[in-house]
This record gives C-alpha cells, structure tokens and sequence, in this order.
C-alpha cells in the first residue's frame, strides 16, 4: 500500500463485491467457539458435513477452525450452526480471522495484480497511439 508508480501513489484497499457486502461469510474457514468438551473431532465433522465438503479441521480444547471448500457451504453452516446446540451447549460460530501471514500475501497479490493491469493498459495505450501514424 502506498506504492508509487509513475509518480502516481497508488493506495489499495480490501473490496467486496456489492452483493456480497451484506453477508456476515465471505471466506471459506469458521471458527467454531464454546464446544462442550467431550465432543470429538469427528462429531464435529458430522455436524458440519452436510453443509457442504469440510476440507480442514483444527480443532483444540472448546473451540476449533473449520474449513469449507466453498463459500457457499461455510455461509450456510453460518447461518444453521450459529447459537445452536451441539452437545448440550449452544456454540458460536463465526468467520475466522486470517491465519497469520495470510492477509499480507493477499493485500501482496492485489498490489501486484493492480500494478500489473496498470502497466497492461498503458503499454496498450502507448501502442494504440502510434497506429495509424506512420504514413502521414
């Protein structure tokens, strides 16, 4: 962020799609909060499954991270698993913060993929520019 290009900062910044801006899901990873301690990896799992295919689970003494292979899925285990029970306690279930190093390497990737388009139209600018100009 605050790149310079041409003389020109440039300043990106995390967007989400219109549609999108409302939904409380927009990854694919939940965190699970408040799991009764007796409940096992694979009860969680089975819980979890028929909202989609679970790629990942991390799961620690009364809370665990979720992963979905789509958004889809973690929006719809959201919406049904969130202050539901679960073992005789109701759970908590939210999107999960980035792992560590992960947002950098996004807000990386974006700056670059900005750069990128940048460059692409001014080359394609400048060569738009000399058509035609040759036999004049």
């Amino acid at each position: 962020n605050g790149y310079n290009l041409n003389g020109t900062r440039i300043v990106v910044e995390e967007a989400r799609p219109k549609d999108d801006a409302k939904l409380p899901i927009s990854g694919t990873r939940l965190y699970i909060g408040k799991i009764p301690t007796m409940m096992k990896k694979h009860d969680l799992i089975q819980a979890f499954a028929p909202f989609g295919d679970v790629v990942e689970l991390n799961m620690k003494d009364d809370f665990a991270f979720l992963e979905y292979s789509n958004v889809a899925s973690a929006y719809k285990a959201y919406q049904e698993m969130n202050g539901a029970k679960l073992g005789g306690s109701r759970i908590v279930v939210q999107e999960a913060k980035p792992k560590a190093g992960e947002r950098s390497k996004y807000k990386l990737r974006s700056v670059l993929n900005c750069i990128r388009v940048i460059l692409l139209q001014t080359s394609n600018s400048d060569s738009s520019r000399g058509h035609g100009q040759a036999g004049e």
